[in-house]
């Protein structure tokens, strides 16, 4: 321990000397020990990088792996949800990247048991908004808000599932109490061309999938979709 404080004040005085002494042999050596360090730095930046995208792959590579990871991600407990970004809700089966532009959150949805990462999410905000969104269920019938002034569901690659309008529902509108998951399920669309949309949720897994300038509707279990 003294061996390395000698060592390094020997080497505060080697500099102090040579500033005082020769100040344009200390520029040149301070420029190239700054030239050096910044270089040196980059490119172990640059590899722990290619390993860090090397071990991503060989994980995705590997379902079990794939899976152990994901799990841990989902044990992952943040005191604050808006300040880490992350929402998780595994009894609906998707989490929520969350995104704050002018006060408003920005909400993007990631499935479970799908090909989507959240490595390196996209924010990108599609340019369609539907004149009128309705859930029923049963006999109620609940109007859906993607977007107010507070969140914004109107994102590019949003799947809107029969999971996301019960959660919806029982945390935006905090109707937990009335809604029943023994009755069926509708949905009634009116989009942004004034055309009408009505479907009731079967074992096909019906989702909404917004696109940049339109959206979908996918049959996720029959690999079934229309415009």
């Amino acid at each position: 321990m003294i061996s390395h404080l000698n060592s390094f004040f020997i080497g505060l005085l080697f500099v102090d000397m040579l500033e005082r002494r020769f100040p344009e042999l200390y520029n040149k050596f301070m420029f190239i020990l700054s030239y050096n360090c910044i270089y040196y730095y980059s490119k172990c930046q640059i590899f722990f990088m290619n390993i860090r995208n090397k071990f991503n792959l060989f994980i995705e590579a590997n379902p079990i792996l794939l899976k152990i990871r994901n799990d841990i991600n989902k044990l992952t407990i943040y005191p604050n949800k808006y300040e880490k970004n992350i929402e998780y809700y595994n009894n609906y089966e998707f989490y929520i990247y969350n995104y704050i532009d002018n006060n408003i959150v920005d909400k993007l949805l990631f499935h479970e048991n799908s090909n989507e990462q959240i490595n390196e999410p996209i924010n990108e905000k599609s340019d369609i908004k539907f004149m009128l969104i309705e859930f029923k269920n049963g006999e109620n019938i609940y109007k859906i808000d993607l977007k107010t002034d507070k969140f914004n569901y109107y994102l590019v690659g949003n799947k809107f599932t029969k999971n996301f309008f019960i959660f919806y529902i029982k945390t935006h509108l905090n109707k937990k109490d009335e809604f029943s998951d023994d009755n069926k399920c509708a949905l009634k669309i009116i989009d942004h061309d004034v055309n009408m949309l009505e479907f009731e949720f079967t074992d096909k897994n019906e989702s909404i999938l917004l696109e940049k300038n339109g959206y979908k509707l996918k049959n996720t279990n029959h690999n079934e979709e229309k415009e």
